[in-house]
């Protein structure tokens, strides 16, 4: 689901859009999430937590839950088991990218945006984190660089801590001090910050030059993590334009049944320097029998 050529991606979800609309289930999609989500088991062994984290800021279960996050949960479910195909795959086209020049674009570094608002974005961010940690993967260092009133930050309980930009206002903080752990082992979060939200003109706080090079320093600093950001929606605002030179991947979120073809096309336009992106159609509605967690020993 990558390519260099914006064109063939929109002909690739158009596409898709017409095998969900006759049936078909392609495996790059993520149905709507349920209504609620199931309560997550403590995640698998995995090495210590890194030396910043501290057990007293830990982001709960039922905290990423209230969030969106949908797996890891002790019964599988379709969207469940969808995200972590998507995942999968994610991580496939990455490690394929990196046997090609990827230009300036840094390997663990990937954006996760959209065309227009409420496309499900931040749920998926938070649950691309969550597969790929639960999966072993990789560890995963999420990054809130939304600044819109109730953005990731604000739904994890994390509006009022510093990060992100607090750290580009004041270099000398210690980038460790700033990362919150959750409750799954290699699974981490930047705040976007208290500058973005309560400082002169957060309102309009946009990614510039200098967020750029925190960021980079950021990846390159923790480079045994992957790096996820999430971006505000490309038509939206600048963001995820802005980022998308620095990148090596990028999974473009799209709702299916309600974004336009001309939007993701523009969408695309934007996003024309990361060299490779990936489309996920969201919020699919499920339309066969044969889908993730439709078996009896799926469910225990």
């Amino acid at each position: 689901m990558s390519g260099s050529r914006p064109t063939h991606l929109v002909e690739r979800a158009v596409e898709r859009m017409a095998e969900l609309g006759r049936g078909g289930a392609p495996v790059d999609t993520v149905p709507a999430p349920p209504r609620a989500a199931a309560s997550a088991p403590p995640g698998p062994n995995r090495a210590p937590p890194p030396p910043e984290a501290d057990a007293a800021q830990a982001v709960t279960l039922s905290t990423l839950e209230a969030a969106g996050m949908v797996v890891g949960g002790a019964r599988r479910s379709r969207v469940a088991e969808e995200w972590n195909v998507t995942a999968g795959q994610l991580m496939r086209t990455l490690r394929a990218a990196r046997r090609t020049t990827l230009g300036a674009a840094i390997p663990n570094l990937m954006l996760v945006t959209s065309s227009k608002p409420n496309e499900g974005k931040s749920f998926s961010a938070i649950n691309l984190a969550a597969s790929l940690t639960l999966g072993r993967m990789t560890d995963v260092l999420l990054a809130d660089l939304d600044s819109k009133p109730g953005a990731l930050s604000a739904l994890l309980g994390l509006a009022d801590r510093p990060g992100l930009f607090d750290l580009v206002a004041d270099p000398g903080l210690r980038p460790e001090s700033l990362i919150v752990t959750t409750a799954i082992p290699g699974f981490s979060f930047l705040p976007i910050g208290r500058a973005a939200i309560d400082g002169p003109g957060s309102s309009e706080r946009a990614i510039t030059r200098p967020v750029v090079a925190a960021v980079e320093a950021l990846a390159r600093r923790f480079s045994n993590r992957m790096m996820i950001l999430d971006s505000a929606p490309c038509l939206a605002t600048s963001d995820a334009s802005t980022l998308a030179g620095t990148v090596s991947q990028i999974a473009m979120i799209i709702e299916a049944e309600r974004t336009q073809h001309n939007d993701v096309e523009a969408a695309l336009d934007l996003l024309r320097p990361c060299p490779n992106i990936t489309l996920v159609l969201n919020k699919v509605r499920q339309t066969t029998t044969h889908a993730f967690g439709d078996y009896a020993y799926y469910n225990g």
